[in-house]
């Protein structure tokens, strides 16, 4: 099954090949995954050096997911190098991942040759339960090289089983730009029922038929948590006036505050940001 059969849109392609697992977990949790895509993908190729190489690894369960492959076609006058990895880890109330692809080709002679590479990071899960959800960390990319022949991109999404988007980010840079990054720092109340959260790089350089160099960068580090019932500050299965009070006469907190004061949204203080989410799901009951 090496990549021989691909296409040139091989980004995309490999960004396919991951597995869809369904298993539902039998016990109710505050995050409960039920189908999982986790891969990392690369393959390069060289005409002048004769050579084609590629490389996969593929989660199978909802185990800790740890891999790094790579791909390499050199000889004397040119050099075609794909990497890609990831470490990731599916939580009760939590999903981690950290992942990233690399591409670099260069011949000094007149060549056909590419470097494609892929990591991919796709869980859905179900909260049987109103929850929040912070999402943090960062995405990096960066494109060395001919418009036209080099790629980098990194994207990260959450969407409901509808396919409707919570939020999104993409970075897709310029090439001879050295670096582009964002910084991820959501917030936000979920409803019962099925979501997917989706991370994935995509890097590839071709080289035509003169003398090239391209290089392409791309990665993303993310922490995804999950609160049952937020606004629950007492922990009595009913968001009301007691949490509403005890939000209330902590309400303007700067610094070390926590949940239970009313820091509904962690980031140390209480503040609009805490009062509106507990007004959001004021009434609510929790399981």
């Amino acid at each position: 099954m090496c990549s021989k059969h691909l296409g040139w849109n091989a980004p995309a392609i490999l960004a396919g090949w991951a597995i869809l697992i369904v298993c539902p977990l039998a016990d109710a949790q505050t995050l409960s995954p039920i189908g999982q895509r986790r891969a990392v993908t690369t393959w390069a190729f060289d005409h002048y050096c004769q050579g084609d190489d590629c490389a996969e690894d593929r989660a199978i369960d909802f185990e800790p997911f740890d891999s790094a492959v790579q791909s390499v076609v050199a000889c004397a006058m040119s050099t075609s190098e794909a990497t890609a990895d990831q470490q990731s880890r599916i939580d009760p109330s939590s999903l981690t991942a950290a992942g990233s692809s690399r591409v670099f080709c260069e011949a000094w002679i007149a060549n056909s040759m590419f470097g494609v590479g892929s990591s991919i990071f796709e869980v859905s899960f179900e909260l049987y339960a109103l929850s929040a959800f912070s999402l943090t960390g960062e995405l990096r990319a960066t494109a060395l090289g001919d418009i036209a022949h080099v790629v980098s991109e990194v994207r990260v999404r959450l969407s409901d089983h509808e396919g409707a988007t919570i939020f999104e980010y993409a970075l897709v840079p310029e090439p001879d730009n050295r670096l582009e990054w964002v910084m991820l720092d959501e917030f936000g109340v979920l409803s019962p029922g099925v979501y997917t959260l989706r991370a994935v790089t995509d890097t590839a350089a071709h080289l035509p038929e003169d003398p090239f160099s391209g290089q392409a960068e791309a990665s993303f580090d993310l922490s995804f948590e999950v609160i049952l019932c937020p606004g629950d500050l007492d922990h009595d299965g009913v968001i009301g006036l007691s949490d509403l009070s005890t939000l209330l006469a902590n309400y303007g907190t700067t610094g070390g505050a926590t949940y239970e004061d009313g820091d509904i949204d962690g980031d140390g203080d209480i503040d609009l940001s805490d009062l509106s989410i507990l007004l959001s799901v004021y009434g609510a009951t929790c399981p």
